[in-house]
């Protein structure tokens, strides 16, 4: 019975740890909009330690999350982003086909 309370005081400790980081994240993107910087806002999906894979996908904020993405494919994505234009003021979801 006494593991189970630890449990249970866990998980209620877990989600409202989660709930106030996804408000705060909700509040900073929100400055972040309001301002007049230019400013990308990158959601990368689950992160692995794989090698590169070659198949980052970047879809609007909106549409269904693409699978998980290594680190070195999300770093190269980030590089080739910055050297492009017509990135400012997005909002993307990146992971793997």
């Amino acid at each position: 019975i006494q593991a189970q309370g630890v449990s249970e005081l866990r998980s209620v400790i877990t989600r409202t740890t989660r709930k106030k980081m996804f408000e705060d994240i909700t509040r900073a993107e929100g400055i972040i909009r309001a301002s007049r910087l230019p400013y990308v806002i990158l959601r990368p999906t689950r992160l692995t330690d794989g090698g590169p894979t070659q198949s980052t996908v970047a879809v609007d904020a909106k549409e269904a999350p693409p699978g998980p993405i290594s680190r070195i494919d999300l770093a190269r994505f980030v590089f080739r982003m910055l050297e492009k234009p017509g990135w400012e003021r997005r909002e993307v979801t990146v992971g793997s086909k």
